[in-house]
C-alpha cells in the first residue's frame, strides 16, 4: 500500500498542483528530499485510512540518502514533514470524507 500512496504524494509535487521541486531527477542528492516527503506523506495517508504502514526492503535503499540529508541539515525533517502534510491535505480534499476536517482527523 505504501508504494501506491508514495506515488500519489509524488503526483502532488507537479507545478500545476503544489509546485514542489527537490532536485532535478531521481538519483539527485536533493531528490532524496522528495523521496522523504513521499514516504512521510504515504504514512500519513495510511494512518488516516487505518491501513498498516509496513516497511519493505526497498525502503531501506533510501535510508542512507535520507540520513545524509538529515545530518547535513537539522531543519530538513521539518521541511519534509511540512511538505508531506501539504500533500496529504491536498489529496485528502479529493476524498469522500473530506467534509470531516476536525483537527484530530487532519493531524495524522
Amino acid at each position: 500500500m505504501l508504494c501506491r500512496y508514495r506515488h500519489k504524494v509524488h503526483w502532488t509535487g507537479h507545478q500545476s498542483r503544489l509546485d514542489r521541486t527537490f532536485g532535478k531527477r531521481f538519483g539527485d542528492k536533493a531528490y532524496c528530499m522528495e523521496e522523504l516527503v513521499a514516504e512521510l506523506g504515504s504514512a500519513m495517508i495510511c494512518g488516516d485510512l487505518g491501513l498498516p504502514t509496513e516497511l519493505h526492503d526497498s525502503h531501506a535503499s533510501y535510508l542512507a540518502d535520507w540520513l545524509g540529508v538529515l545530518k547535513a541539515d537539522k531543519t530538513a525533517i521539518f521541511l519534509a514533514a511540512t511538505r508531506a502534510e501539504q500533500a496529504f491535505a491536498y489529496l485528502r480534499a479529493f476524498s469522500d470524507h473530506a467534509a470531516d476536517t476536525s483537527p484530530t482527523r487532519l493531524a495524522a
